[in-house]
């Protein structure tokens, strides 16, 4: 009988593992840290920009808000590309679980991006 117990005990545990590490992943497990490089071009701020994926499965298309962003230094449209008031990054190729997709920018102050939306690729 213990071992019934047990056995039913261990499969529930691990039913519930597995629905959490299969949660549902949205924009908000998409995480934007920055902080300046210590680098100054042209008397302005170099800006390391890290968005992590923050979940367990893929992170496909990933929508930034980006209205009003500029930089003095070229970014390159594989890296971030501006479609109105929303940037693409990483030519829409996904960002892997807990990894972090990175690029700088050259401005006078940070700007502020958000995540907007994104898809997940769960296997």
């Amino acid at each position: 009988m213990a071992t019934i117990n047990n056995f039913l005990c261990l499969s529930l545990f691990l039913i519930i593992i597995t629905q959490g590490m299969a949660a549902k992943c949205y924009p908000g497990r998409v995480t934007i840290y920055q902080k300046p490089t210590g680098r100054r071009i042209h008397h302005k701020t170099e800006w390391k920009v890290s968005v992590a994926n923050e979940c367990a499965c893929m992170q496909l298309n990933v929508r930034l808000s980006c209205a009003g962003f500029h930089s003095l230094r070229f970014l390159s449209p594989s890296v971030l590309s501006k479609s109105g008031n929303l940037c693409i990054i990483n030519n829409n190729n996904p960002i892997s679980p807990f990894s972090t997709f990175n690029f700088t920018y050259v401005w006078d102050h940070q700007f502020v991006f958000a995540p907007v939306s994104s898809q997940e690729a769960c296997s």
